[in-house]
């Protein structure tokens, strides 16, 4: 039995942190072992599965530097041969601290590495550093062609998986509610302000249609008074997080991510599963990209452009009787991101990574 390690920076509720669980769950249900190692713990997180270990090695926040003898005594006392570091920032305390091991790196880049926050010189460096690890899992092409000179070309891509258990349960609705959705936090990363304006543009247009935006974040205030002044308080809703999101959801005729960029959108993938006409920014660093076809199994509009979005939403809700056929092909990445075919390209690639010589 091989024993492979995961480590983030904690399992706060991010898709990220999901990824990291499923996958982990996957290798342990193949018979390998898997550990979870976090650099600390938040109050709100997502919780591992009985049979997973969790390492945690703070109770809050620590500089990186302080978390690399910690990682290396873990890496040591459990006796792991391949550590994945889920994230190019995460991967420079790894590599240090593996350091004189045989503890093989796979370095996995979760987000536009163009949006990287902290300091440029843990950017630089990390990057830098990046180039000493064994191999390398990439959500997008993009992504690959982006770390190129560092890497050298190596490494893989390999999508998100759907991780909802429950989608199977749920089949596409033959008659969709006129209403229009989106799923992710409350931030700027999500341009939230852009989706409401480009509702407001037509809102007069649909007076049966309402926008509701799930999820919670610190522009929660900010959006609400935009809202306000629009007037569009008994047409715009912001219900937070919700536990039995795919209910709320999956009769709604229209999905839109307006995102300044994305990794890999678990939202973007679920709302395609369950057959949503799905418009989505063409974002860096290539996610929605390589999910939708334009015009096939959803649609892609351009960064941060008002009016192209606006005249998408109007579009899909106008032709809403002409759209099964896309929401139709949409419902195939269920087959392409299973858990089985993801978590099997992950586990087939890791062990050749762990089974190369030093």
């Amino acid at each position: 039995m091989s024993k492979f390690a995961f480590f983030c920076d904690s399992l706060a509720r991010g898709g990220a942190e999901r990824v990291t669980i499923a996958l982990s769950q996957f290798i342990c249900d193949q018979g390998e072992e898997c550990v979870v190692i976090t650099g600390r713990k938040l109050v709100q997180e997502y919780s591992v599965g009985k049979h997973i270990k969790r390492i945690n090695l703070s109770d809050g926040n620590i500089p990186r530097y302080r978390l690399i003898p910690k990682l290396r005594k873990v890496f040591i006392h459990e006796g792991i041969e391949t550590v994945i570091a889920m994230g190019a920032a995460d991967s420079l305390a790894v590599i240090i601290a593996c350091i004189g091991l045989k503890t093989k790196v796979i370095v996995s880049e979760r987000n536009d590495p163009n949006q990287v926050r902290g300091k440029r010189f843990i950017k630089t460096i990390s990057q830098f550093m990046m180039q000493f690890a064994d191999g390398f899992v990439f959500q997008t092409k993009d992504a690959k062609e982006y770390y190129k000179k560092i890497t050298g070309g190596r490494g893989i891509v390999i999508p998100n998986p759907i991780l909802a258990d429950n989608l199977e349960s749920y089949s596409m609705c033959s008659k969709t509610d006129g209403n229009i959705v989106a799923v992710g936090r409350l931030t700027e990363q999500k341009n939230h302000k852009l989706l409401i304006r480009a509702f407001y543009l037509i809102s007069s247009k649909y007076p049966a249609c309402n926008m509701y935006i799930y999820g919670e974040g610190p522009l929660r205030k900010e959006l609400e008074q935009y809202i306000r002044s629009l007037h569009l308080e008994n047409r715009v809703y912001l219900p937070g997080n919700q536990k039995n999101i795919f209910d709320k959801i999956s009769t709604a005729s229209v999905f839109v991510m307006s995102s300044d960029y994305e990794g890999m959108p678990n939202a973007l993938i679920e709302a395609m599963a369950l057959g949503l006409v799905c418009i989505s920014t063409d974002c860096p660093i290539g996610g929605p990209r390589d999910l939708i076809t334009n015009g096939k199994n959803g649609f892609l509009v351009e960064v941060g452009n008002e009016l192209e979005i606006t005249n998408m939403i109007d579009f899909a809700l106008s032709n809403l009787d002409k759209m099964d056929q896309i929401r139709k092909q949409a419902t195939s990445i269920k087959k392409s991101l299973n858990i089985n075919i993801i978590g099997k390209k992950w586990l087939d690639y890791i062990q050749c990574i762990s089974q190369r010589k030093s």
